[in-house]
């Protein structure tokens, strides 16, 4: 039994539905059945210039969500470091309210001649400026005479 040759066949192989072809019927069908080359080749020509289009908006796009998104960003580190700001001021403003407090009780105490009392709001006023180093090193020097006692 001879078998003949049989003429090569090129194999068909559906488009997938996800492919962005469909989006033109009009170009599937005729690429789906071509009539010569050249036909087959414009139209795939036509297809790639479309998609070409469609890859230089969608970069535009993101170029411009990209600018926007470090505008935003950078306003948010403003606001972060304005807010911070904010936070050590009202921080320092509690710690000055405080510190006058201590010293309108020595002032009170000294005037009743309650020492002790007196020796409470001292304690207070400096322990703030230790902490918070509101003043340079006289006030270390006066803490340590008050805590050798």
């Amino acid at each position: 039994m001879s078998s003949t040759p049989k003429p090569p066949t090129t194999p068909t192989t559906p488009i997938p539905h996800h492919h962005p072809i469909h989006q033109y019927p009009e170009a599937l069908t005729t690429i789906t059945t071509p009539t010569d080359v050249s036909t087959m080749t414009r139209l795939l020509h036509e297809f790639l210039d479309i998609v070409k289009s469609d890859k230089d908006f969608m970069f535009n796009n993101v170029r411009t969500t990209n600018s926007l998104v470090d505008h935003v960003f950078a306003k948010v580190c403003l606001l972060d470091l304005a807010q911070s700001r904010l936070h050590d001021t009202n921080l320092r403003i509690e710690l000055i309210v405080h510190r006058s407090n201590c010293l309108e009780g020595v002032k009170k105490s000294l005037q009743s001649d309650d020492l002790e009392n007196g020796d409470n709001f001292v304690r207070g006023f400096l322990k703030i400026d230790i902490k918070f180093k509101f003043d340079p090193g006289w006030v270390r020097v006066v803490w340590g005479r008050i805590m050798s006692r």
